[in-house]
Parts: C-alpha cells; structure tokens; sequence
C-alpha cells in the first residue's frame, strides 16, 4: 500500500501483482472527517471485470461508472496511469496540489 497525504487529504493505493504482473488495485482519495477517521471522496479500481471509478467513494448506492472492460493482467496495467490521474485531480481540485 501506498499513501499520499495532506494534513487533512489522503491517496492510497493498493495494488495486487501476481507472477509479477500487476491484476488488480484500488486508488482511493479520502477526507479526514474526525481525529482518526477517514472518508473515501472518489476511488478507481479494477474489480468485477471493469475499470470503473465511484463518483461519491461508496457513499451512495450505484455510484459505480463503468470506463473499460478488463480482459487481461495488461489492461488492469494500461488503466493504472489514468486511474491515478483521475484521483489525482479530483484530490487537487478539493484539497490542493501540494502533497
């Protein structure tokens, strides 16, 4: 797991490899709502044969969009960079750039 974090804003990432290739991950931006803890704002990840993102971080029901089917360890691998960048922004757009 990997984490990027502001006093109040955080990315994390978890990431699933299997005979070295990466199969699945999770990048996650969450807002600090009380001393210890956390609630996820907006997340991509690779679960159920999509590369979706949730729009509200599972706060609210079917907040899943669908952006690609996943057919192969090297289409979870293509999705990794704008899963990313796709956090990235919503988390710079809220809670600033500089992390």
């Amino acid at each position: 797991m990997s984490r990027s974090t502001t006093s109040e804003c955080r990315i994390v990432q978890r990431l699933v490899s299997a005979n070295f290739a990466l199969v699945y991950f999770a990048i996650v931006w969450a807002k600090k709502v009380d001393v210890d803890e956390w609630e996820e704002q907006y997340s991509c990840d690779t679960g159920h044969g999509h590369f979706h993102e949730h729009v509200t971080g599972h706060r609210k029901p079917n907040d899943a969009r669908n952006l690609r089917p996943l057919y192969s360890h090297v289409d979870v691998q293509e999705c990794f960079d704008r899963g990313y960048d796709l956090v990235q922004d919503r988390h710079d757009q809220t809670c600033g750039g500089g992390h």
